[in-house]
């Protein structure tokens, strides 16, 4: 399998319409918002759709043919106007028509800590609560 573009760590990755999507991460020169799709059919990864935000640890999920992207760290300033890493709990989906990212919520209380995991639940074998 061909190296990523750029190196990176604690990245986020899909499998997401037969390509494997990479975003954000962190190099040697800090948080990036980079993102690099896998082709298996040329062995090569191409650029794809930069994340809005420097970000690294996002997750990201791939559902019924829409990408998203979930929380994760970001550089942010607090109240002593100190630039520091801080835990972010939004959601962003990727809008395949624009090429581009869109914020659909801009926190998710409570959610801190959290990972995320695409399924499908059947109503139907579930047992009653």
């Amino acid at each position: 399998m061909a190296s990523m573009t750029t190196p990176r760590a604690m990245f986020g990755s899909v499998v997401h319409n037969n390509q494997i999507l990479v975003a954000g991460g962190v190099n040697e020169e800090g948080l990036i918002a980079s993102c690099e799709a896998y082709d298996f059919a040329a062995n090569k990864w191409e650029p794809y759709t930069e994340f809005p935000q420097e970000r690294s640890s996002v997750n990201l999920l791939s559902n019924g043919g829409s990408l998203y992207a979930v929380g994760g760290f970001a550089m942010v300033q607090n109240e002593d106007n100190e630039v520091a890493p801080t835990e972010v709990t939004d959601v962003w989906q990727y809008e395949e028509d624009k090429k581009q990212w869109s914020g659909m919520l801009r926190e998710m209380r409570y959610a801190a800590g959290s990972s995320c995991v695409s399924m499908s639940l059947n109503a139907a074998r579930m047992p009653k609560l």
